[in-house]
């Protein structure tokens, strides 16, 4: 009788667990609720409150050349990229220049088959066939050099083309997902678009075969001019066409640079922050037409109090 009532009693499984939330669980809870206060409080102590400026980048879209602007595909907070047409000028100006610029090619090539009867009836008198050769190789360059610049003169016409079918594609293509523009009359325009540009990029791999043709041939007359004496004589039948081809070249090259200019294209990437100018209106070079500003600002002007900007150095993360 003794002995039984020295035995241990054995605590229930249920009672412990009683015991550990009645005495345990609060001490681990407020020590991990100081942890945290005192976690807390210290973050506290390094965050700052200070009035900033961010420096936005903002950049102008303006005319270069004089004239009316017959689209502009543009709203306000819309996003463009770089080069991207947002705009064009009426064209109807460089159009007839290249028109006239057509005719005046085929003037020029008209004077070269007469200037190639003429030397055909003087390089018969000629006894050597050096200086048939010459004379053909002449004939050649003279060729090449018109049907490059034919070539350039079609490959502004489908620029022309490129460009207004651009604008077009985008203001239908808003449209159409809008449904307020029938999808096939977009996919139209879209076609058009595609194949003016496979045009182009076919004209420019002709344009660089031609450009090596013209490089050959000048080389060709390079190396026969010593071997043909008196050569120099009959020169003069080819120099005003000679001439007038060079001048018509530059006229080229002044229209493609006119009509680039022409076409307004975004200098930079970002938001369309101010519209100035709408279609139809009248416009001079160097007239501002829209402002674009990069949402991803850089950079900002933080101010602060004298106190906590001693607590702050170079290179500190914010």
């Amino acid at each position: 009788m003794a002995e039984h009532s020295q035995r241990p009693i054995h605590t229930p499984f249920s009672h412990r667990v009683k015991l550990w939330r009645t005495t345990l669980l609060p001490a681990v809870v407020w020590v991990t609720a100081t942890v945290a206060v005192l976690t807390l409080y210290q973050r506290q102590g390094q965050y700052l409150e200070a009035t900033a400026v961010v420096d936005r980048h903002e950049v102008l879209l303006a005319s270069m050349e004089d004239g009316r602007m017959v689209g502009l595909n543009a709203e306000l907070l819309q996003r463009v990229e770089e080069g991207q047409i947002v705009g064009l000028l009426d064209t109807t100006l460089v159009e007839a220049e290249l028109v006239i610029a057509q005719a005046e090619l085929g003037r020029l090539r008209a004077d070269l088959d007469a200037n190639r009867a003429a030397l055909t009836k003087a390089t018969s008198e000629r006894a050597t066939d050096e200086f048939a050769d010459y004379r053909r190789f002449q004939l050649n360059l003279e060729d090449a050099r018109l049907e490059l610049l034919d070539l350039q003169t079609a490959q502004t016409v489908e620029k022309v083309k490129r460009d207004r079918y651009a604008l077009l594609d985008e203001r239908q293509k808003e449209l159409a997902e809008e449904g307020i523009l029938e999808v096939a009359v977009y996919d139209d325009t879209r076609l058009r678009l595609e194949t003016t540009e496979t045009r182009i990029r076919e004209n420019n791999l002709l344009i660089a075969m031609l450009g090596e043709q013209v490089k050959e041939a000048q080389a060709r007359i390079d190396a026969f001019e010593p071997m043909v004496a008196g050569a120099s004589d009959e020169d003069t039948l080819l120099a005003p066409l000679r001439e007038s081809i060079t001048v018509q070249q530059s006229r080229i090259q002044s229209i493609e640079t006119r009509r680039a200019r022409f076409v307004l294209r975004a200098p930079v990437a970002g938001e369309i922050s101010q519209i100035f100018r709408r279609s139809g209106d009248i416009l001079l070079a160097g007239t501002p037409i829209l402002s674009i500003t990069n949402p991803n600002s850089r950079e900002a002007v933080a101010y602060l109090k004298e106190e906590d900007a001693r607590r702050l150095s170079p290179d500190t993360p914010v």
